[in-house]
């Protein structure tokens, strides 16, 4: 038989998480409803799995420093495929903190050994000190890195929900999507 979906990825401010999704599953021929399937884990893993690929194909090769922002199931998704993709490699992680977040994540990588992990507390900071700079965070009032040109010449941003970074695409060379 043929059947076809409808998927539905929602933010609601103070839901947790406050990313989710959901997809209506259908038969084809007779239109009947044959599922209403929870995509939560399957839209976050597929969104982390595309993020570190994103940044294994985009950045520098001699890029040894990540910066992550917004350290919810995404970002926890990215980390875990780019450290299970490259095992080999060693990756220096600084994290912006944010409430106890930066803490707990590290916490989930601990058993991880090719991984060593800093936090901060400056975002502009973190643009100015990492290869590549992840963004997972959900929603910005404004934008996170104000001048651009905190940011690391040669740096990889990967804003994976595309919240907060606006400004770079008028200015960095480079702008994929």
């Amino acid at each position: 038989g043929y059947y076809f979906g409808i998927k539905e990825v929602h933010r609601i401010e103070g839901a947790v998480p406050s990313l989710g999704s959901d997809m209506m599953l259908y038969d084809a021929q007779t239109g009947e409803l044959l599922a209403l399937i929870d995509c939560d884990w399957i839209t976050t893993m597929r969104t982390g799995a595309v993020a570190a690929v994103s940044i294994k194909a985009l950045r520098k090769s001699n890029a040894s420093i990540y910066g992550f922002v917004g350290l919810g199931n995404t970002a926890r998704a990215t980390m875990l495929c780019m450290l299970e993709a490259e095992p080999e490699r060693h990756f220096c992680v600084k994290l912006l903190r944010y409430k106890d977040q930066a803490e707990l994540f590290m916490e989930r990588f601990g058993a991880y050994d090719n991984v060593d992990f800093e936090i901060v507390d400056d975002i502009d900071e973190l643009a100015r000190t990492v290869d590549v700079f992840v963004s997972c965070i959900t929603s910005a009032d404004g934008l996170l890195v104000e001048n651009v040109d905190n940011f690391r010449p040669g740096v990889t941003v990967i804003p994976v929900h595309m919240r907060g970074l606006q400004n770079c695409d008028t200015v960095f060379d480079r702008v994929f999507g």
